[in-house]
């Protein structure tokens, strides 16, 4: 089981700063979750776990899971599990060996020294590099930079160095030179650790230096007293050698100090692997050596909360210097001859494969949409690259829209124009509604065909329209609703092929308006029977609004756009005040007309 990041939707503040230090473009999805809100989740295919989103999510929205659960259940069933301890823990855990005792007692059977995997490596690559002669070739023992190269870059596969990681050269050690049958797990502060194994060849467990610190204190485990009851006849754990043998230097003093090796650690790898693919290889040395975390090993992701840099460096200095400089050396030498002596380099070769990630084409076309989406005219307004929106750039963002992964909603300028947008379509609503009034409420003795007509006008341009109707429902013979159309603006776009709307033409619409609900709808999601009744050429958009006089459905107001644009909820609400306006102009007119009746007959 790998080590693996995930998102909790429930503490997403929709931030994008896991986005934004992400070093995997499409590993993160912004959606809407079932409330509304914007979320952003982990495309688990282009995840490289390298936990970068979990250091920059100050909410807990992100957050990793080991095996450390699963272990501890394991050894309780009585499963025989060894343990590779990655040496960084004498940066991690000053009291290691206390550790190194509740482990045993909890089951255990074996502890190894993970500095043994780091000088399998290291030999591992002299004897390839001697052998084969390679130019150009990327080392690294870190997994998000091989996951990085695999999924981002393919085409620099065959200049991987085919020689496992560290953890992964112990394992197979351990399984396949030592005949080891144990469970497999690894202690270390990576939470990708094993994140390249092969099926069967990797650890059976990975386990982090953080979850180990949080269950001890969870569990209010009492190191001391675990030491106290260890068995007297069982020899005492022997401190760790911390051992990161410099490839670089191993490679000049053992093969040829004439060399080229590069390196290169941080999170700003990934650009240099991108640059690197795209430069001659006449620039580029025999070796590229590369490391994602920035301070290394003892301090990633997994690490213990209360490790920094400052503490680190302390501890591993005198953790080296307990051992002395020769005798180091003197260490690295004896196990090199041994492994000459009894090991096949070949053994901790691997070949990687790409993964097969379906990546979205994206088109010119599809990125210039995105941009008019953001109202984003070519200029200036294309290069803010302000970073809000969770890419490096305005492009970064189109692109990431075109792929439908992110949303408009996330950009700052959209939201501000959108925002400044807002502000002047209330102005417009309402002298819209005072217009309205005015045609309606406030012109007594007028015609009211002709104030109705000046009503649709002022709907018709405030909300962008391309015409407006005014329906009225009567009954047929058989006293079934059918509505009616009396007043379209502008009446040159009256569509004389729509006279009436009934209960079966479309279907369910004059349903849903007599029950008080308004109907809109894209041309895009309507049928065809609906298109041809509603619809006429360069019509793209529709919204019907119900008219209740004292109660009663009375008819409906029509809008037609010619752009393809959702009407909002606020427009819908204003075309339903209108309509209760017009409602209120109806009653009045009525009142008006009994009036002049009974006078009449007076006279």
């Amino acid at each position: 089981m790998s080590t693996s990041v995930y998102s909790d939707h429930l503490l997403c503040a929709g931030c994008n700063k896991c986005m934004y230090v992400c070093p995997s473009p499409g590993a993160n999805v912004v959606s809407r979750d079932r409330t509304g809100r914007v979320v952003v989740s982990i495309n688990r295919r282009k995840c490289l776990s390298c936990g970068s989103c979990v250091t920059a999510c100050h909410h807990g929205a992100r957050n990793f899971q080991d095996g450390l659960k699963r272990m501890l259940s394991d050894l309780q069933k009585g499963k025989n599990i060894s343990l590779i301890v990655q040496s960084d823990i004498v940066t991690n855990f000053p009291d290691y060996l206390k550790i190194f005792r509740w482990l045993k007692n909890v089951g255990i059977k074996n502890i190894y020294n993970g500095a043994l995997g780091v000088e399998l490596f290291a030999w591992a690559h002299l004897k390839y590099l001697e052998r084969y002669r390679p130019f150009s070739l990327i080392t690294s023992y870190c997994p998000v930079v091989i996951s990085y190269c695999r999924q981002r870059r393919p085409e620099l596969i065959p200049r991987l160095s085919p020689i496992v990681s560290p953890l992964l050269a112990q394992t197979i050690y351990l399984k396949e030179h030592l005949n080891v049958t144990d469970s497999i797990g690894v202690l270390s502060p990576c939470v990708a650790a094993i994140a390249n194994a092969a099926p069967g060849k990797g650890p059976d467990y990975s386990v982090t230096f953080k979850r180990l610190h949080e269950h001890i204190k969870a569990n209010g485990i009492d190191l001391d007293q675990e030491c106290a009851s260890a068995d007297p006849d069982e020899p005492p754990e022997t401190p760790f050698l911390h051992l990161r043998p410099d490839l670089k230097k191993m490679i000049q003093t053992r093969l040829d100090t004439l060399i080229r090796v590069d390196t290169a650690q941080g999170s700003e790898v990934m650009k240099l692997i991108d640059r690197y693919a795209d430069t001659g290889v006449e620039h580029l040395g025999a070796v590229f050596d590369l490391r994602y975390c920035r301070h290394g090993c003892s301090l990633g992701v997994g690490s213990c909360p209360e490790t920094n840099f400052f503490k680190a460096r302390t501890l591993l200095e005198n953790a080296r210097r307990s051992f002395g400089e020769a005798d180091i050396i003197s260490h690295i030498d004896r196990n090199f001859r041994l492994f000459e002596e009894n090991l096949n380099a070949e053994l901790f070769k691997d070949d990687y494969e790409s993964p097969a990630l379906s990546e979205p084409g994206v088109s010119a076309e599809e990125i210039e949409n995105s941009f008019l989406l953001l109202g984003k005219d070519p200029g200036p307004a294309r290069r803010v690259d302000c970073g809000y929106c969770g890419n490096k750039t305005c492009l970064g963002m189109a692109v990431s829209m075109a792929q439908k992964i992110n949303l408009p909603e996330n950009c700052v300028t959209f939201i501000r124009s959108r925002s400044e947008y807002e502000k002047s379509k209330s102005f417009t609503y309402l002298d819209l509604i005072q217009n309205v009034s005015e045609y309606l409420l406030l012109s007594p003795g007028a015609d009211f065909d002709s104030n109705a007509e000046h009503a649709l006008m002022a709907l018709t341009y405030s909300m962008d329209g391309f015409s407006a109707s005014l329906w009225k429902n009567v009954y047929d013979s058989e006293e079934r609703p059918v509505c009616q159309r009396m007043i379209t603006y502008p009446s040159k776009q009256i569509n004389k092929n729509l006279v009436t709307v009934t209960l079966d033409d479309p279907p369910g619409w004059l349903d849903t308006l007599m029950e008080g609900n308004s109907i809109m709808h894209l041309k895009t999601n309507m049928n065809k029977v609906e298109r041809e009744k509603f619809l006429g050429r360069n019509v793209n958009a529709i919204l019907l609004t119900p008219i209740l006089a004292r109660g009663d459905f009375w008819g409906f107001i029509s809008i037609l756009k010619q752009e393809e644009k959702i009407f909002s909820d606020e427009d819908i609400a204003v075309v339903s005040i209108c309509s209760n306006i017009l409602a209120s102009s109806l009653i009045n007119q009525n009142l008006k007309d009994v009036f002049s009746a009974a006078k009449l007959k007076l006279l």
